[in-house]
C-alpha cells in the first residue's frame, strides 16, 4: 500500500488549516513551504500535549486506534512502557486522561503518533505538521484532520 504525504499549514488571517500534499520522493519540500507562505499560510507544529489531545479526539470521535507513539531518542524501557499503555488504552482498560498524563509525564517531546483507521488505512501525524496517509484514504483523512483543527481542537 502506497502512502501519500501532506503538510499542515494555518492561514493566520482566516484561521483556516489546510493540508498541502507533496511527493516525498520529488524532494521539493522547500518549494512547498514557499508556496504555502505565498498563499498566506504558515507552518504548523504540535507539542506533546496537543499531539495527545489530537490522538484522544481521533480515537474517541473518529474510531482510530493509536498503534504507536514515537519520540526523538531511544529508550527500550520507555518504549516498552508506552507500548504497554497503548495496549491498555486500546482495550479500554485505562481511560484517556490517565493515558495522556502518563505519556506526557514521561515525554517532553513526541515525534509522531501512528493510527489504524478501521483496518482500511494507516495515518501518522508528526509534531512538525507532516501527515502520512494510505493513498486511497488521503483526501478524506487530510480533510478530516483540517476540519478538526479548524474547530479549534
Amino acid at each position: 500500500m502506497k502512502n501519500l504525504y501532506g503538510k499542515i499549514f494555518k492561514n493566520f488571517e482566516t484561521g483556516e488549516h489546510k493540508c498541502f500534499k507533496y511527493d516525498l520522493h520529488q524532494n521539493y519540500y522547500n518549494e512547498l513551504i514557499q508556496e504555502a507562505l505565498e498563499k498566506g499560510y504558515q507552518e504548523v507544529s504540535f507539542n506533546s500535549f496537543e499531539m495527545m489531545n489530537f490522538a484522544e479526539h481521533l480515537s474517541k470521535n473518529k474510531d482510530l486506534l493509536v498503534i504507536g507513539i514515537e519520540y526523538p531518542f531511544e529508550d527500550e524501557d520507555l518504549e516498552a512502557e508506552i507500548n504497554h499503555l497503548t495496549r491498555l488504552v486500546k482495550r479500554k482498560e485505562i481511560d484517556w486522561d490517565f493515558f495522556k498524563a502518563a505519556i506526557t509525564d514521561q515525554l517532553d517531546e513526541i515525534s509522531r503518533i501512528k493510527f489504524n483507521g478501521n483496518h482500511s488505512f494507516l495515518l501518522t501525524i508528526q509534531n512538525n505538521g507532516i501527515i502520512v496517509v494510505s493513498e486511497d484514504a488521503y483526501e478524506n483523512v487530510a480533510n478530516m484532520i483540517c476540519d478538526i483543527l479548524n474547530k479549534n481542537l
